[in-house]
């Protein structure tokens, strides 16, 4: 300082300055671009749905879970409602669905038509397909015939 109270600043302390501004300045940038990537990132949730729509089948009773006047059993699948109708009307036709319970087959459209879809799971950018094996108990006429797989195969166009 100099005796009329100026302020001088010195080259080493300009020198610092522009270095702490420069870094600043390139931490908002890499912020910024790692924020705008995370934002603008596409989140695909079929995978959630389609697990969702799959335990749907096991454990609600308007799908394939035995119910008795009381109560329903979820994991418990009824033999007798294993049908094509029921299937569609339980998940509706969004998704091309199949359900095979032993020899027991049940589609919400056609067989046929769940083939053809599934042939272009292949292309993972135009269709969305997933599997499910689940082990649940057996009832048939309200007895129990043990235990089994139930196979639940989805497939869907990609928006």
């Amino acid at each position: 300082m100099t005796g009329d109270d100026s302020f001088e600043i010195s080259k080493e302390q300009m020198q610092s300055l522009a270095g702490v501004l420069l870094l600043t300045l390139f931490v908002w940038a890499i912020l910024s671009i790692a924020i705008n990537g995370a934002v603008n990132q596409e989140i695909r949730v079929e995978g959630m749905e389609t697990d969702l729509l799959a335990k749907r089948i096991i454990y609600s009773s308007e799908c394939f879970a035995y119910s008795d006047e009381v109560r329903s059993y979820p994991g418990v699948v009824d033999l007798e409602k294993v049908s094509n109708d029921r299937l569609a009307a339980c998940l509706g036709k969004k998704y091309f669905v199949r359900a095979i319970v032993g020899d027991k087959k049940a589609f919400n459209y056609n067989e046929d038509s769940f083939k053809e879809i599934r042939s272009f799971c292949s292309f993972k950018n135009l269709y969305y397909c997933n599997n499910f094996l689940y082990y649940v108990a057996l009832k048939k006429d309200g007895k129990d015939v043990g235990g089994g797989f139930i196979e639940i195969g989805f497939a869907k166009q990609r928006e």
